[in-house]
């Protein structure tokens, strides 16, 4: 490999990331200006990741993530353009959400439940997903 020139591998992961920054900017309805500012990056940075034009290092990769507020692995994950990613706050307010239907009696968790998976298949049918469905306990 000549001096410069990508391997095979780091043009598969400059895809990979490039296709899933894109995918997450447009999930998260964000402009690249906005990222550049939520990561401290520029935009032309940006920019030459999203056209797989960049092997960025470590440092903005996290930069990246913190961005987007989500775990770096999500940028390297081949298969995230097709999964929704929620921001680690949504995360965390499902997650209370689900602390607090455990305090609830059983037939109305089960009916919250019901409502949730309606809601979800709903979304899910419109995207195009397989499965629509989501499943609470």
């Amino acid at each position: 490999m000549k001096k410069g020139e990508w391997s095979k591998e780091t043009k598969m992961l400059s895809g990979i990331l490039g296709n899933n920054v894109r995918a997450l900017r447009i999930q998260q309805k964000i402009s690249q200006e906005t990222l550049a500012e939520r990561s401290g990056l520029s935009t032309n940075e940006i920019g030459k990741i999203e056209s797989k034009k960049a092997n960025p290092c470590l440092e903005v990769l996290a930069a990246l993530a913190k961005g987007f507020d989500v775990p770096v692995e999500v940028l390297l994950d081949p298969h995230m353009d097709s999964k929704t990613v929620l921001p680690y706050n949504d995360i965390e307010v499902l997650e209370k959400i689900k602390l607090e239907l455990t305090y609830l009696p059983e037939e109305e968790r089960q009916y919250i439940g019901q409502l949730v998976s309606l809601a979800a298949s709903h979304y899910r049918a419109t995207r195009g997903d397989s499965d629509g469905k989501i499943y609470i306990q």
